[in-house]
């Protein structure tokens, strides 16, 4: 009984609540986020309001020195957002609002994994687009084929850090 109890302990002991997210998106971004954790000399950890503050720069890649987030997260704990001069606009994931009529943009296709050689790293990424131009066929290919610039970026980049 006492060897139950203890092993139950561990599992629950090794389960972790993720912290809460807030995606900070370049106004009127569309494209490929892309979000490399634990780089040494990535954006330092930055906090807003008890959320973990990701600021996507300009190509729409960012190296952070946070370790990857794992775990379960409630809806309401990951907020992806414009900014627009000193205005903020939400964006909703598609899989939650099924919106297929408006040409607001909206998040598809989260994807985690790893890549790597000698040093692994995690990552997470997603489309920014509106319905239409994710139903386009030329578009969903453009967004489901892995970017060569954008894996160009992420390798140089790496490359200087080792």
């Amino acid at each position: 009984m006492n060897n139950v109890l203890i092993l139950i302990t561990l599992i629950f002991m090794g389960c972790t609540n993720p912290e809460k997210e807030l995606y900070i998106i370049p106004k009127d971004f569309k494209g490929t986020v892309f979000i490399v954790f634990n780089v040494k000399d990535g954006t330092p950890k930055k906090y807003l309001n008890g959320y973990r503050l990701y600021e996507i720069p300009s190509d729409g890649v960012l190296f952070t020195q946070f370790g990857s987030n794992t775990g379960e997260s409630p809806i309401d704990n990951i907020q992806y957002k414009y900014i627009r001069d000193n205005d903020t606009l939400s964006i909703k994931e598609h899989l939650l609002t099924k919106d297929t009529t408006s040409a607001s943009p909206q998040i598809f296709l989260v994807r985690t994994g790893m890549f790597g050689d000698k040093e692994r790293y995690e990552y997470i990424s997603f489309i920014v687009a509106n319905y239409a131009e994710w139903q386009s066929s030329k578009d969903v290919q453009k967004f489901i084929k892995d970017d060569p610039t954008l894996n160009d970026i992420i390798q140089q980049r790496l490359k200087n850090t080792r």
